[in-house]
């Protein structure tokens, strides 16, 4: 009880499989609408969240992604923030969409998360240094909430750089 329903059991993933390649191609926003309006439903299943994460780029669906927001509230920016990656173009622009859309604890964790994650070959410095960049472009926004994450973002980032030079 509680679960929600198995991939199996839900006919959303059973159904995928013959359309998906059709609708990534014909109508990707469409795409990223139906399983977000789906993901916050209690019967979705995990497998909508990876492929949210998969799917989403920030720079191209930056409005989609605002509007769902909008229409879903905060829960449809909390899990918006939840699915997106640091390193895709457009993070930042909508990071501070959502920080300054809505007040919520949530959605910064959510933003903040992916920013200590990622892949890398040798060292993870450039692509901190990077990311310490970007958030400091952040830290004049005129939004309070967006510059106050923005140096948190900075913080826990140095932090982090200092670490991985040392190893």
């Amino acid at each position: 009880a509680g679960q929600g329903l198995t991939e199996r059991q839900d006919p959303l993933h059973s159904a995928l499989p013959m359309a998906w390649g059709v609708l990534k191609n014909r109508d990707r926003p469409g795409l990223i609408l139906m399983l977000l309006r789906r993901a916050v439903t209690p019967e979705a299943s995990h497998w909508i969240g990876w492929e949210l994460s998969q799917l989403m780029d920030p720079s191209q669906d930056h409005e989609v992604l605002l509007d769902f927001a909008r229409q879903a509230g905060v829960e449809g920016a909390r899990l918006v923030a939840r699915h997106l990656d640091a390193d895709e173009p457009g993070f930042w622009k909508l990071a501070r969409d959502l920080i300054a859309g809505w007040d919520d604890e949530e959605v910064r964790q959510g933003l903040s998360a992916p920013l200590l994650s990622g892949e890398w070959l040798g060292s993870a410095v450039p692509m901190i240094t990077a990311r310490i960049t970007e958030a400091k472009a952040l830290l004049s926004d005129p939004h309070p909430k967006v510059a106050a994450w923005a140096q948190e973002a900075v913080t826990t980032l140095e932090e982090w750089r200092r670490r991985a030079g040392r190893e």
